[in-house]
């Protein structure tokens, strides 16, 4: 697919979740409503994103995740769930 066609694609994707309404995700009935409206209705894709602003992970290496968003808040009150240690936070936009 070329890109303009997977940006439509995306977008007629997330105007189907919001013509069927909260509680659907990709279910048959959201799935007739994205072929119904032009879209694949396939639940992933094959764009370029930007890199992840931040990493988080497991402060003794057990696990990273990265996230484009993140709520500190959240962070400060969790462990690693494997080993119990602290998670890190790193921001590639920090100085």
């Amino acid at each position: 697919m070329a890109c303009d066609e997977e940006v439509k694609n995306t977008l007629l994707h997330e105007i189907a979740h919001a013509l069927v309404g909260p509680g659907h995700r990709h279910n048959r009935v959201w799935r007739q409503k994205a072929q119904e409206i032009g879209c694949d209705a396939k639940v992933t894709h094959n764009l370029n994103f930007s890199e992840a602003r931040y990493r988080v992970g497991c402060m003794q290496g057990c696990w990273e995740i990265t996230r484009h968003r993140i709520n500190r808040n959240w962070l400060k009150h969790r462990r690693c769930g494997k080993c119990g240690s602290d998670l890190g936070l790193y921001d590639s936009k920090a100085a």
